[in-house]
């Protein structure tokens, strides 16, 4: 019986081992496959965690290449704006030093004119006094031919011989001070301009 057992046995046992023969191989196929993927998703984690930290890297380069970029840009717009504060201010000074020059000229044009008049009034004083001194001497020569009118004409000519000289003095005066506040309404007229 066990002949018999063992020849109605072994048809089933091959048949099994025959049946088991393709599960083995599918079950090492797919052992195969599962140790593949495995390695490939080790494959692709190890992948990413260096394309995250090459990223890092960049982003950390990039930001720094920002940084200064910005600092560059920074200090470019800086320089500019002081070389324009720079041009600005020469350009004001030279304006100022412009105006100076221009109001010193017109105070040394109006302080000549002046001057020039003043002069003209001292020569034309010295020709009336000049013009003076011979109906002066008419004058001495009629007071004592007339005694009685001629305390008068004497206390006018004296009178006169002194004056003119303080008359022309407060005329130059006048006229300069006169000048001067010309001068003054004039530059205050062009500052508020």
């Amino acid at each position: 019986m066990s002949i018999y057992i063992s020849a109605v046995a072994r048809p089933i046992t091959q048949a099994i081992a025959a049946c088991q023969q393709p599960i083995a191989a599918a079950l090492e196929q797919v052992q195969h496959q599962i140790q593949q993927a495995g390695a490939e998703k080790q494959a692709y984690q190890t992948r990413q965690a260096e394309l995250d930290s090459q990223r890092e890297t960049w982003l950390a380069q990039t930001r720094q290449e920002v940084a200064v970029q910005r600092e560059v840009w920074l200090a470019t717009a800086q320089r500019e704006v002081d070389t324009l504060r720079a041009d600005g201010l020469a350009a004001w000074r030279r304006e100022q030093a412009e105006n100076q020059r221009a109001l010193q000229q017109e105070a040394a044009h109006r302080l000549t004119e002046a001057v020039r008049h003043a002069l003209r009034d001292l020569a034309e004083a010295d020709l009336e006094s000049r013009m003076l001194k011979p109906l002066l001497a008419q004058l001495h020569a009629l007071d004592t031919s007339f005694e009685e009118g001629g305390g008068m004409v004497k206390y006018w000519a004296t009178l006169t011989e002194q004056n003119p000289p303080n008359i022309l003095f407060q005329s130059v005066r006048l006229r300069v001070s006169d000048s001067a506040i010309r001068f003054s309404a004039a530059s205050q007229k062009s500052n508020a301009d």
